[in-house]
């Protein structure tokens, strides 16, 4: 619970600079916070890290590789569904891309101080 409740924590703040900032929209102008509906779908993704993803860490360069494919294609399906704008496409995709690739190396690094056991 701990890892999850950090992990969403960071998650909701990196959205919620990503929707101050224009790079990500919901379409109403006025998103003061993170919608909670992104908030629970951080702690969903939380669960996995140690299960169904871990096998990302088990190979150092697709840490790198990975997340700044994968994360931004969440948030374009997300746009093609409707849930929220990437109103500078570019600009949003690059971003996404740089953040992706900065959190989720961290949040295994998180997940690698808060539980060593894991490593055996």
């Amino acid at each position: 619970m701990q890892f999850i409740g950090l992990g969403t924590v960071l998650g909701g703040i990196l959205d919620g600079v990503w929707f101050r900032t224009g790079i990500l929209d919901d379409g109403s102008g006025t998103v003061l916070l993170t919608p909670p509906w992104l908030v629970a779908i951080w702690a969903l993704f939380m669960t996995t890290l140690c299960h169904s993803l871990d096998w990302i860490s088990k190979q150092r360069w697709l840490l790198f590789a990975f997340p700044p494919l994968a994360g931004p294609f969440a948030y374009w399906s997300a746009s093609q569904l409707g849930a929220v704008e990437l109103p500078d496409f570019w600009l949003s995709i690059v971003a996404l891309a740089i953040g992706w690739l900065v959190i989720f190396p961290g949040l295994l690094y998180l997940r690698r101080l808060l539980y060593p056991e894991l490593l055996a």
